[in-house]
């Protein structure tokens, strides 16, 4: 669809296991195998339709079952309804959200290697890896994935360490798959020490650039990777 310039206004794409764990549960949407993907077009009727047309055409001819309008419309009013309490991830849980981006290529890649990393490496705590893509570009995809353990240690200081290494391990993955640290919830204090890693030999430009334009770094000191005294 992105490869054909269809422009669809929306493309959400949720993997079997989201599928499963939110789609039904929050929007009692009854499906029984497969992963669920809502698309819609906007703008004048008779192009959006036609895109629409050709949309449904791919599809189909991946074996994809239209399930109608209502079930889109349902999505697209409720579509914040994932984020309300009790309906989103909360406590006791321990979960994270690693949302990476990548070209259309690697992302299937992407994807299995870091479902199974994270699955069998994690196995002993039941992780559960769960995704959906949907931000879309005319050359790659975000995927917006999350690890979930239900039962996660009581300890604070055990639980803290294996938050924390699933994330190394999970970022890592995506840096290896030819993904970036994040699409959207930014780099921040977790991510900031991972920058020399996603960028390698040409991370020297950027801390060219930061030293010429901020030399005595008063501009936001240790952030982004960079160190306090560069």
């Amino acid at each position: 669809m992105m490869l054909d310039r269809l422009q669809p206004t929306v493309i959400r794409l949720y993997d079997a296991p989201s599928t499963v764990k939110q789609v039904q549960r929050v929007l009692d949407v009854k499906i029984d195998q497969g992963a669920y993907m809502v698309i819609g077009f906007d703008g004048f009727r008779d192009i959006a339709q036609t895109q629409e047309k050709r949309a449904l055409d791919i599809c189909r001819a991946l074996s994809g079952k239209d399930l109608g309008e209502d079930a889109g419309w349902h999505w697209w009013n409720h579509r914040y309804d994932f984020y309300y309490p009790s309906k989103a991830l909360d406590f006791p849980w321990m979960f994270g959200t690693m949302d990476t981006l990548c070209t259309f290529d690697k992302m299937e890649n992407l994807y299995w290697t870091k479902k199974r990393t994270l699955e069998e490496r994690y196995a002993q705590y039941k992780l559960q890896y769960i995704a959906h893509l949907s931000h879309w570009f005319p050359w790659g995809v975000m995927v917006y994935d999350r690890f979930i353990i239900e039962e996660p240690p009581w300890d604070w200081q055990a639980a803290l360490a294996l938050h924390n290494e699933v994330w190394n391990v999970a970022v890592r993955t995506s840096i290896a798959c030819g993904g970036v640290l994040n699409e959207h919830h930014g780099v921040g204090l977790k991510l900031a020490r991972l920058m020399r890693e996603q960028y390698g030999s040409a991370f020297q430009v950027l801390e060219g650039l930061k030293h010429s334009l901020d030399p005595h770094n008063i501009l936001n000191p240790g952030k982004m990777g960079f160190g306090p005294t560069q």
